[in-house]
């Protein structure tokens, strides 16, 4: 078959219509439209034995393996994150990789058992996992093994490919019949249903969390759950039978203007409603964290911490004397809170780890004295933690500080100032896509004004990177958050003294190379984001406003929790979020806010 010159046409012309609609070519599907809130991908690639790739929809051609010699031919292919690259797998085990995509090694050259049949990328784009026919798995790169058909004493699984799960803790492997077997954390999926009349379904990838793409070997494309029909080969009218797998292709970040007058709808919110009477003088929910629609916890800055299971909070669950500022959560659950301990000799820094139900000292944590402790927090899949704050490392002096727990074992550095700053510093801010790809957001005092700094962390450890903001005015970025190791959104607020002018909106997003000024909405300032995707965020206003970033811009602002400030958004997948405010509320994006409950006595 001609892949390369198809392929080359139809990539060349699907880059026209991203983010905008995508019309089918026909077939029992309607077009669609890519929505301006939502991460869904925007279309699609097919990959053909010879290596030529095919672009649908929104993705875009990046180059192929066509016309060029193999030991083996291709049998599957994967998507980066940002939908600038991709890899191919041979049935040798080999990987070739294009556009962003990155190597993190193969099988080619190396013994199976049976030859490799697909391919699936971790959801940061730091790894992938080949699939044998048998079932097996290898994974290379950050990409976890969380066990494999084999284990299961599946006879002839015939399997053909496999999808990662939301987070990147499981993922479902598929046969040819549309068997679908679920490992880690990946959620049960339906099979095709009996007697579809389809070819040989040789490939599946995951369009979105309601749905995925089945594809044959004939090009022909099923779209199950949710996921959208964007075309496929027989609707073109090419003739095929060497196709062997299917990738989906994510949304471009967001380039649009602030949200505004015509600006596209956000979220629907929940009324807040507040776990404490007293909230409003004694408590502050100042940080939630959610694993998924399923799972959540909340600090309140004070003591308290509360886990919520998709229905209803319990607790607080208490360690007296602690100042609980941030926690972060990952898949099992577990979670890891942070903040200060206060005692006659003054603060120190403080974690602590939710497992199993219980809450107790983090494993091997470095306590350090601090002016005022650790302020935000930061969980991979491990989990493996970043905290961050202020605090005194040996005999020097205290400072913006990074604490390291990988796995158990807990670490402290000065964090990275930026050259010839010597005054007070801290950093109140962190996010990491994955154990090794983090950023963090500081302050350094040099005189009566401070000055917002950056540090990420990169292969080569901490560094600082230089702010896009270059105006006159007092810039305070008060938030960040990587869902990718190739893009974080950071917001906050610019003022000019002495005018009396309210703050402005600021945003900035860092593409792992440099950070760069973006449009921002049309609120007052930031205090808070969290991000699903590239192309979708939520951000909090010091307001109460909410308002969500997609392909077209930001969306119009919702003052969902007039006279509050939102203190804390987490948005863990593209269609589920939960904010927290400094009166103990909390809001989801839901017809109805589930309320925290009353407080609890100590435990």
């Amino acid at each position: 078959m001609a892949a390369v010159a198809v392929a080359s046409a139809i990539g060349v012309g699907a880059s026209v219509g991203v983010g905008t609609a995508a019309a089918s070519p026909g077939g029992a599907r309607s077009a669609h439209a890519a929505d301006a809130g939502s991460s869904t991908p925007v279309g699609y690639f097919l990959v053909g034995a010879d290596g030529g790739v095919f672009a649908f929809g929104g993705a875009h051609f990046e180059g192929s393996m066509g016309g060029r010699p193999l030991r083996a031919p291709v049998v599957g292919m994967a998507a980066t994150p940002d939908g600038g690259g991709y890899w191919l797998v041979g049935a040798d085990g080999g990987v070739f990789a294009f556009g962003d995509a990155g190597y993190d090694g193969s099988m080619g050259g190396r013994h199976l058992r049976a030859p490799v049949v697909g391919m699936a990328a971790t959801p940061d784009g730091g790894g992938y996992w080949l699939v044998g026919a048998d079932g097996g798995v290898f994974a290379f790169g950050d990409a976890a093994y969380a066990s494999s058909v084999p284990a299961l004493g599946v006879a002839d699984p015939d399997v053909v490919g496999l999808v990662s799960s939301v987070d990147g803790a499981g993922y479902a492997e598929a046969g040819a019949d549309g068997t679908v077997w679920s490992f880690g954390d990946a959620p049960a999926v339906p099979s095709l249903s009996p007697g579809a009349g389809v070819r040989d379904i040789s490939g599946l990838a995951a369009a979105g969390p309601g749905g995925y793409w089945l594809v044959g070997r004939d090009g022909g494309v099923f779209g199950l759950g949710d996921a959208p029909y964007d075309g496929s080969l027989p609707a073109l009218g090419v003739v095929a039978d060497d196709i062997v797998g299917i990738a989906a292709a994510p949304p471009p970040p967001p380039t649009a203007t602030g949200g505004g007058t015509g600006a596209p709808p956000g979220p629907i919110w929940g009324a807040p409603e507040s776990f404490d009477p007293a909230a409003a003088t004694a408590a502050t929910a100042s940080s939630v964290s959610c694993t998924g629609p399923d799972f959540c916890a909340a600090v309140d800055g004070g003591p308290d911490f509360w886990t919520w299971d998709g229905t209803t909070w319990s607790g607080p669950l208490v360690v007296p004397g602690q100042q609980w500022a941030a926690v972060s959560c990952t898949a099992g659950p577990a979670c890891v809170a942070v903040g200060s301990t206060a005692s006659s000799g003054g603060l120190t820094t403080a974690a602590a780890l939710y497992q199993g139900g219980t809450l107790g000292p983090a494993p091997g944590f470095v306590i350090l004295p601090a002016a005022e402790g650790l302020a935000a927090v930061s969980c991979t899949a491990g989990p493996a933690c970043v905290a961050v704050g202020d605090g005194a490392v040996g005999s020097g002096p205290d400072g913006a500080v990074v604490e390291t727990d990988t796995g158990g074992s807990w670490s402290a550095a000065p964090a990275p100032l930026p050259a010839g700053a010597e005054g007070a510093s801290t950093l109140q801010s962190v996010s990491c896509a994955t154990a090794t790809s983090c950023a963090a957001l500081g302050t350094v005092t040099e005189g009566p004004t401070p000055a917002p700094f950056a540090d990420v962390l990169g292969p080569a450890g901490w560094a600082t990177s230089p702010l896009a903001a270059t105006a006159p005015g007092l810039l305070v970025l008060a938030s960040v958050s990587c869902p990718t190791a190739a893009w974080c959104t950071a917001v906050g607020s610019e003022t000019f003294p002495p005018s009396p002018a309210p703050p402005t909106p600021v945003v900035e997003t860092f593409d792992g190379t440099a950070w760069s000024s973006a449009p921002a909405p049309a609120t007052g300032a930031l205090g808070s984001v969290g991000c699903s995707a590239p192309s979708q965020c939520v951000a909090g206003g010091t307001g109460g406003e909410l308002t969500a970033s997609g392909p077209s811009g930001w969306s119009t602002p919702d003052d969902a929790d007039a006279g509050a400030q939102i203190t804390s958004v987490t948005c863990p997948t593209p269609t589920f979020c939960m904010a927290s405010d400094n009166l103990g509320d909390a809001l989801v994006t839901a017809p109805a806010a589930v309320p925290l409950p009353d407080a609890a006595p100590a435990v």
